[in-house]
């Protein structure tokens, strides 16, 4: 039997998320189907396989983690792309390093569980495994709807793989442990 696939990931807020699926729609309508254009907006931390003991042992390290985490502005700007064909909203500088100490963290708190790698480069994926003529549509599409955009970051979510549907399944969020109510102005032309 396969083990289940399981997934730690910051998931914006539904104004994020309701915006980033618009992004998806709409190029969905101009380049038809694709690979990820029905996941929910998320910012991959890191993913990995196990039986139900060892997923409530990864709940209470996250748990653990997070207690000692404080919320923090995540904001988003421009579109970029890898070369394999994913386009993506990228993090700011100080985002970026948000994301990857909060990596570093989990990936200590972790200690015997099983290593698995960590993501380097955060990044909100709109579009995957695009060709070339895809690519040159998306980016006439999204460059200029894409919009700076940000939110307070005050949990990451351990997701599920349903393999029914083809996409992840929030198990649980786990809160920052100082989470703030203010909300922040979700979009923005500038900083």
């Amino acid at each position: 039997m396969q083990l289940p696939v399981y997934s730690i990931a910051i998931c914006p807020p539904s104004e994020v998320t309701c915006y980033v699926r618009e992004l998806k729609e709409e190029l969905r309508l101009r380049i038809g189907h694709y690979p990820s254009c029905h996941s929910e907006a998320h910012l991959s931390l890191t993913h990995f396989t196990a039986d139900e003991r060892a997923a409530r042992r990864w709940l209470l390290v996250l748990e653990k983690c997070c207690a000692g985490v404080s919320s923090f502005e995540f904001r988003l700007k421009g579109v970029r792309a890898f070369s394999q064909g994913t386009v993506y909203m990228m993090p700011d500088a100080e985002s970026r390093e948000r994301f990857l100490g909060l990596c570093g963290q989990i990936r200590q708190a972790s200690g015997r569980l099983k290593k698995h790698p960590f993501s380097l480069t955060p990044h909100l994926t709109i579009a995957r495994q695009l060709d070339e003529q895809q690519l040159d549509t998306a980016f006439r599409v999204l460059m200029p709807k894409a919009v700076a955009t940000r939110f307070l970051c005050s949990d990451i979510a351990l997701r599920k793989f349903d393999p029914d549907r083809g996409q992840y399944t929030i198990v649980q969020r786990i809160p920052f442990g100082n989470y703030h109510t203010a909300a922040l102005p979700w979009q923005s032309a500038l900083w």
